[in-house]
């Protein structure tokens, strides 16, 4: 029984590597499930074992490279309280480590935001997408307001809107980076747009709210 188990979950991996070497080559939908099947050796009726439909497989394959980096964000976490833009700051240097390094967190970052078929995904996939930067734009403000209060930032900062131009920025060193990784570093040079960023943030009269 526990040789089955395993020969499931390995199954199930090989399904989700196959799908995302073709999601990146082909597109989403130009890869058909028998296709997904074929290239990890396995059956369709295997594939019905782990999925429903494709969606499905996007979904397990977003979780999986997920977990490691939040794992990774976990100590950023911590320090939120005490020193909310350094978390933010760590939690931006995060992203960008598992950018250069972590191959199956970049693949479906690739598939997101860049990639040459990214502009295929169905809606329901770029829904997904936009509710994660959606998140991710409302913890930047939370951490921003945050960072207000305990005077690291100065009083009357937009932080919805700052929290927009972080992510705008975040968003854009990846996409550069990733189509051309031999023009700079992300991590050195990225994180030195990041601080320049933050510098900004203390002295930009545009991202003030009109009450300040």
């Amino acid at each position: 029984m526990r040789r089955t188990r395993e020969e499931a979950a390995h199954t199930r991996e090989r399904l989700l590597d196959a799908a995302e070497q073709l999601f990146a080559e082909r597109g989403f939908p130009a890869t058909r499930l028998d296709d997904i099947s074929a290239a990890a050796g396995a059956t369709r009726g295997a594939f019905y074992w782990h999925f429903k439909s494709k969606e499905e497989v996007f979904d397990a394959m977003l979780a999986r490279a997920s977990e490691c980096i939040d794992a990774a964000l976990a100590s950023s976490r911590r320090r939120a309280a005490d020193d909310p833009l350094g978390s933010l700051r760590e939690r931006i240097d995060t992203v960008f480590l598992h950018i250069e390094q972590d191959e199956r967190f970049r693949q479906v970052v690739i598939m997101l935001i860049c990639g040459p078929h990214s502009h295929t995904m169905p809606s329901s996939l770029c829904d997904q997408a936009n509710t994660l930067g959606a998140s991710a734009i409302a913890e930047f403000a939370m951490l921003l307001r945050a960072a207000e209060l305990r005077g690291q930032l100065p009083p009357g900062l937009d932080a919805r809107l700052a929290a927009q131009a972080c992510h705008s920025l975040l968003c854009g060193v990846i996409a550069d980076w990733l189509r051309a990784p031999v023009v700079f570093d992300i991590q050195h040079d990225g994180g030195r747009m990041v601080d320049a960023f933050f510098e900004s943030l203390r002295e930009s009269r545009a991202l003030r709210t009109a009450m300040a």
